[in-house]
């Protein structure tokens, strides 16, 4: 009687790791497109390759360590020594960059094209605090980590990438479709505990040339997802049939070789031992009656993440099921007492429970005109919210159109309030332009902008630092004088062209092409 209770519950345990995980793919897709546009639009310049090492001092590191800027490593291993950290923040980023390919041209131009992908990489990691690492491992061997780390006490200098897990699940010989792969739980070399990697391949136009990874504990990805399962014994498994994690049978961890043994879903015993997982796999969902090791009667429930190629499984003793009835029944003629018809109960069984839940059903079927007006009327609502959010989606895209006016130029005027939704949505629609035409200005017009706070000018700093990213340059204009003092509190003036009036910036920008 309480299953159909117990299956959503399962499900939404399950929607809610896919949740976690879906976003972490779009941060990864991310990843690969902005990678795949910085080499795109970074010329392969010999002379500024050179003078950005010169600039920056890198060096082979004396301590057998990597090819990084020398200042960057003194720094973090200084705090390191004190136990502080950087006072301002060092780069976020580090080169894992091997010393004998410090000379290789392709790793050359890579590194110099993502030379100012730290403020992106930190951003990341405050919408996802509890990634350990995200990193990016080039085809050539290179590798850049966030947050910075002093790369010796992680690995050694000439490391093998392809060899690593999480470039070896996504490099093509392994993933010929380019999709995110997971890998399954391993050890961080930095020390901190078992961890699962999300990995995709990046591709600058048809070449692979590395792959964007990040570090996920198992932990974090979790949640409280087990605890939140139905009463009995819940556990995860993945499509190969090896226990991700399970309350009674932990994960076997040799520290020193940096390797996980996982028991296998047969190790349950009982009828866990012969269960074909094909079926549920292709269904997603699935119920089976079994029996577990100790030759009890369970009902299995199960829901799949195909985000990540895991099975959710609760078992649930047949015995606490038909106690749970017997609460079902009280607690809804409780209900019925107060007024409340919503629940109903399955009364197919012939004995006394049966009895009572379908006396219940025909109490309830008395008023069923009344709920199905009810439910008339709630459809209409939701119709009605449908369409103010159309709505909204519409205004919104009219309130911060990206509009070309003449070649390599775009105008963006923003009008209204500039929430943190809008200008979300604004940056990548900004972005995907630049992109497009390949942009070399974007003025931002803030003429019609409403109520211009220090929260809306981060995000149009933030659009302002991505539109750099991509090598092109963001000139304000419009600012009123609350605006104009708000920007100057923020110290960010010195390195933002600003002008009066879009017809100013408009005019400034033809005067430079001339």
């Amino acid at each position: 009687m309480q299953l159909a209770t117990l299956e959503s519950q399962v499900q939404r345990v399950a929607y809610s790791i896919g949740s976690r995980v879906a976003r972490l793919h779009e941060a990864l897709h991310h990843l690969a497109t902005l990678t795949a546009a910085l080499f795109e639009a970074t010329p392969r310049d010999e002379d500024a390759i050179a003078g950005w090492l010169e600039r920056e001092g890198f060096a082979v590191d004396p301590a057998g360590g990597f090819f990084e800027r020398a200042p960057h490593l003194a720094r973090l291993r200084a705090c390191a020594a004190a136990g502080t950290r950087p006072d301002p923040p060092t780069d976020p980023l580090s080169f894992l960059w091997p010393p004998s390919r410090r000379d290789d041209p392709v790793t050359r131009a890579h590194m110099h094209a993502l030379r100012d992908a730290g403020p992106g990489l930190r951003a990341l990691h405050a919408r996802f605090p509890d990634v350990v690492w995200i990193y990016y491992q080039d085809d050539t061997n290179a590798a850049v980590i966030a947050p910075a780390l002093d790369g010796v006490t992680a690995i050694p200098p000439e490391f093998d990438w392809h060899g690593y897990h999480s470039f070896a699940v996504a490099e093509p010989g392994h993933n010929p479709e380019g999709t995110i792969r997971w890998s399954p739980p391993n050890i961080d070399y930095g020390g901190r505990g078992l961890i699962l990697c999300a990995s995709i391949p990046v591709r600058h136009g048809d070449a692979f040339v590395g792959v964007w990874s990040m570090d996920v504990p198992l932990d974090s990805l979790l949640g409280d997802a087990l605890r939140a399962s139905p009463a009995g014994e819940s556990f995860i498994v993945d499509y190969d049939g090896a226990l991700v994690a399970h309350p009674a049978i932990p994960a076997v961890i040799a520290q020193e070789a940096g390797s996980v043994f996982r028991e296998r879903l047969s190790a349950l015993g009982g009828g866990f031992a012969g269960l074909d997982l094909g079926p549920l796999i292709a269904a997603g969902e699935g119920q089976i009656e079994l029996v577990d090791r100790t030759g009890e009667p369970v009902m299995l429930l199960v829901r799949a993440v195909p985000e990540i190629r895991w099975l959710l499984m609760s078992a649930i003793p047949t015995a606490q099921l038909t106690a749970a009835g017997t609460r079902a029944i009280q607690e809804a003629l409780r209900r019925v007492g107060e007024g409340d018809l919503s629940i109903r109960l399955a009364g197919d069984d012939e004995d006394e429970l049966g009895l009572l839940a379908r006396s219940y059903n025909a109490m309830a079927a008395r008023l069923e005109a009344a709920v199905s007006a009810r439910a008339a009327a709630e459809a209409a609502l939701h119709e009605q919210l449908e369409h103010v959010h159309r709505q909204r989606a519409e205004i919104e895209a009219l309130s911060s159109p990206v509009i070309e006016v003449g070649e390599g130029a775009l105008v963006v005027p923003l009008i209204g309030a500039l929430q943190p939704e809008r200008m979300g949505t604004a940056i990548e629609r900004v972005l995907s332009e630049v992109t497009r035409v390949r942009a070399q200005v974007v003025v931002l017009d803030l003429t019609g902008a409403q109520d211009v706070d220090a929260a809306a000018l981060a995000g149009i700093t933030g659009l302002v630092r991505a539109v750099g990213l991509l090598g092109a340059r963001c000139v304000l204009s419009g600012l009123s004088p609350a605006t104009a003092s708000v920007l100057a509190d923020t110290g960010t003036t010195e390195r933002i062209e600003c002008h009066a009036t879009l017809k100013a910036a408009l005019a400034a920008r033809r005067a430079r092409v001339r």
